[in-house]
């Protein structure tokens, strides 16, 4: 699967998550998946598209936002 290595794109869904309220726990469980699992997702700093997407669509907006914030 293809990675979205962007420390910029990480940093800006950081924040718009921590803007809309969504905690790592919250995330956690509506992709299946355990917290810890989630913050090494953002610690890493390397994401794939598909996991962008889903926790873009979790949140209700879309991955261009992101982009483009």
């Amino acid at each position: 699967m293809e990675q979205i290595n962007s420390l910029f794109f990480i940093k800006t869904l950081k924040k718009l998550l921590k803007s809309s309220k969504t905690t790592y726990r919250e995330l956690a469980e509506r992709l299946q998946m355990s917290e810890a699992g989630v913050k090494k997702i953002f610690l890493k700093n390397d994401i794939s598209f598909g996991r962008a997407l889903q926790i873009c669509n979790i949140m209700g907006i879309d991955i261009t936002e992101v982009v483009r914030d």
